[in-house]
């Protein structure tokens, strides 16, 4: 049994020390290499590749912004906790119209129609309506251009642009 044994290590003795060269070299790097001294300086350019990476061992914070994907949106959050009130503002200073009031002129049919304010005010809106199916074909303050405006022009036409019955609003203050 004796000759049995030595005869096989003489035959794989180099095999033998192969081995013991190899597990010797692991362990001493694994005893003697003091804990995180392997980094980035140490490993070559593209040496990692995918398979030599465990599954599920790198997290979003190992990767750069932009390398994911954005995964799918999450059901809404729910509400938030009522804010402080703001403060109370300042009153502004009394603005340059006093009360206002909405004037307006009905017509049948025919030419454009004014709607105008009183003596002392002056137009600061308008419009035009009508219970048929037309379209406005006037809507516009009058006079017009550089001059402030006494009243609103309408008119309303149907399909074959003869004008309808409406009425014609301006909103006026006072100047």
């Amino acid at each position: 049994m004796l000759s049995r044994l030595t005869h096989h290590m003489r035959q794989n003795v180099v095999a033998y020390l192969a081995l013991f060269v190899a597990l010797g070299g692991t362990s001493y790097a694994a005893i003697r290499l003091p804990a995180n001294s392997v980094g980035a300086n140490q490993i070559r350019a593209n040496a990692v590749r995918s398979v030599d990476v465990k599954n599920s061992s790198l997290h979003a914070a190992d990767f750069k912004p932009g390398q994911l994907r954005a995964g799918p949106r999450g059901p809404q959050g729910a509400a938030g906790l009522q804010g402080v009130p703001g403060r109370d503002g300042t009153n502004g200073a009394k603005g340059t119209f006093g009360n206002v009031e909405a004037r307006n002129e009905a017509y049948t049919t025919g030419p454009v129609v004014t709607a105008s304010c009183l003596s002392g005010e002056v137009a600061v809106g308008g419009g035009v309506e009508t219970n048929q199916q037309a379209w406005v074909r006037v809507s516009k303050p009058t006079p017009g251009e550089g001059a402030a405006p006494s009243g609103w022009q309408g008119q309303i036409v149907n399909a074959s642009n003869v004008g309808v019955a409406g009425r014609v609003y301006v909103v006026c203050a006072l100047r």
